[in-house]
């Protein structure tokens, strides 16, 4: 055999090591890297105001994808009042070792949501989901996507059938796209309002103007408050685009803006359009004791016209820490953190 035709026989073999080899040695030193930066990072705060703590992890996935799966994780952040954390038996997060830096997560297991209220009380929400998967997409070292999907929320408290969160960066302006969705809401005894038992859907569809006030906050470079306060400083606004909320034989479609104040208290002017405002008064009968924001809604007056009976619009203003259904004071705003 000619020194040529070995070559080519021999060639696609050699070709073929080489690139296993440089792909094993791409995992393992991504592997290690995350492994010990792990290991660095557990019981710490990870960001400003973030802190992570697991029982135990591993790092798998050769060779071409790295995951890191968790016992108990917990996740500690500072909110408005207090620590709020939580917490999840399993938790796997899952990334290729090439292409864009996306992260993929999953929970399972029991799960434990704990806050503390404004008055001191520690609070805590044990829970169970059929699914919890999220990814994230960064760029440039930013956050540039989060997008949360949750199937079979159950808890005392309330259950849901499916909850969906997205956000992103506006690619074509300075904002952050809000989208929320939850599905099939039933409620305990305590958290029923206007709605009675069951909300069938609530959507919410909105934007943070002003997205580069957070930019600190996204690469974790400073608390999530202290975005909140450079947004509010520049006067951003929280436009809420055609987002509904449907129960029995009535529903609303609400939109409008909103900002915060000086003393980060809500204000702005929302306007929704009620179907049904008769039946939502049927629903209340049987709770427990409505608010005053929800008993200034049921006063509103109806459409005197007979085709447009139980339809009502409503406009909700909200300033100097004071809730106003048209001009009717309807409830009382405190500082949001």
């Amino acid at each position: 055999m000619k020194y040529s035709s070995r070559l080519f026989l021999w060639a696609p073999f050699v070709l073929l090591l080489a690139l296993a080899v440089g792909v094993s040695a791409r995992w393992y030193q991504v592997a290690n890297a995350l492994s010990a930066k792990l290991d660095t990072m557990n019981g710490r705060e990870v960001i400003p105001g973030v802190s992570l703590h697991f029982a135990s992890k591993t790092v798998g996935g050769f060779p071409f994808r790295v995951d890191a799966v968790f016992k108990n994780l917990e996740l500690g952040m500072i909110g408005p009042h207090g620590l709020i954390t939580w917490r999840a038996e399993d938790f796997a997060a899952h990334a290729l070792t090439y292409g864009r830096e996306k992260w993929i997560f999953e929970a399972a297991g029991k799960q434990r949501l704990s806050w503390t209220t404004r008055n001191g009380e520690p609070k805590g929400l044990p829970f169970e989901s059929g699914s919890l998967h999220a990814s994230a997409v960064f760029r440039e070292a930013k956050l540039d996507r989060f997008d949360l999907d949750l199937v079979g929320f159950d808890s005392a408290a309330l259950n849901a059938a499916r909850i969906q969160f997205h956000a992103r960066h506006n690619p074509k302006a300075d904002r952050i796209d809000v989208v929320a969705d939850v599905e099939e809401i039933h409620l305990s005894p305590p958290l029923r309002g206007l709605c009675g038992e069951v909300v069938d859907h609530v959507k919410l569809d909105g934007d943070f103007s002003n997205a580069a006030a957070f930019a600190k906050a996204i690469t974790g470079d400073a608390k999530w408050q202290s975005g909140f306060d450079a947004w509010r400083s520049q006067g951003g606004r929280f436009f809420l685009g055609q987002s509904e909320i449907a129960c029995g034989r009535s529903s609303a479609f609400v939109q409008g803006q909103l900002g915060l104040d000086a003393q980060k208290r809500p204000r702005g002017l929302l306007t929704a359009q009620l179907v049904g405002l008769g039946a939502l008064g049927e629903s209340a009968e049987h709770g427990p004791p409505l608010g005053t924001f929800a008993k200034a809604l049921l006063d509103q007056p109806r459409d005197p016209n007979p085709a447009q009976e139980g339809r009502v619009t409503v406009r909700a203003a909200f300033r100097d820490g004071i809730s106003y259904l048209g001009n009717t004071p309807a409830g009382t705003n405190d500082p949001q953190y």
